[in-house]
């Protein structure tokens, strides 16, 4: 509840495996619909995933699209919204991430929706996660809600700036584009995969 009703610049949420993540993610993008979320995720599997989750809710599948950008709730890798940003492809993968943050510096952009949620952030490297820092910075959405757990990295070398971020959270604010902002931190510890608390954490370890 923590969560779903925070309403704080920035949420930043460490939550280990089985506590129930990416459902209270699915709730918060459910509560906040009037005014319309962009949910990112890692890849386009984890993004499906969260996005059928959302179909437990009555009426809404009009109102949800991984494609359509005029939809209240839109499910999207980071990449996939740095496309829509350049409206187009660019010449790799990490070129059309650096061209949308140069657009969003530079250019004027709007969205129809007016919150950010951000599922499995530790799979996200740097320049990704900075896209989204600036994305959140320039186009005025309302709030960002960002969870994940550093334990559960697939790639070592990823999510690093999410981990700085669950850092300096405790302390009340944190720096997006230069900009700060006020920011909640929110541990989620208790699992409802695991009879005990030393099983999560040896699953959290492997």
């Amino acid at each position: 509840n923590n969560v779903i009703n925070q309403h704080i610049d920035v949420c930043i949420v460490n939550a280990g495996p089985g506590t129930g993540k990416t459902t209270t993610a699915c709730e918060k993008a459910y509560k906040l619909i009037d005014e319309g979320v962009i949910f990112l995720s890692y890849t386009n599997a984890a993004v499906k995933e969260d996005m059928n989750r959302m179909y437990v809710y009555p009426n809404l599948s009009k109102n949800i699209s991984c494609n359509n950008m005029d939809k209240m709730i839109v499910f999207k890798t980071v990449d996939s919204i740095a496309s829509f940003i350049n409206r187009g492809i660019s010449e790799t993968y990490d070129h059309n991430i650096r061209d949308a943050i140069n657009n969003l510096k530079n250019n004027n952009n709007s969205f129809k929706q007016k919150h950010i949620i951000v599922d499995e952030a530790q799979d996200i490297d740097d320049l990704r996660c900075e896209l989204i820092s600036v994305l959140f910075n320039k186009c005025n959405f309302k709030s960002i809600t960002i969870l994940g757990d550093p334990r559960q990295k697939i790639n070592m070398n990823y999510g690093n700036w999410y981990k700085n971020l669950c850092i300096d959270s405790k302390d009340g604010c944190v720096k997006f584009n230069g900009t700060t902002y006020l920011s909640n931190y929110i541990g989620i510890t208790i699992t409802y995969r695991f009879k005990n608390e030393e099983i999560c954490t040896l699953v959290s370890n492997l």
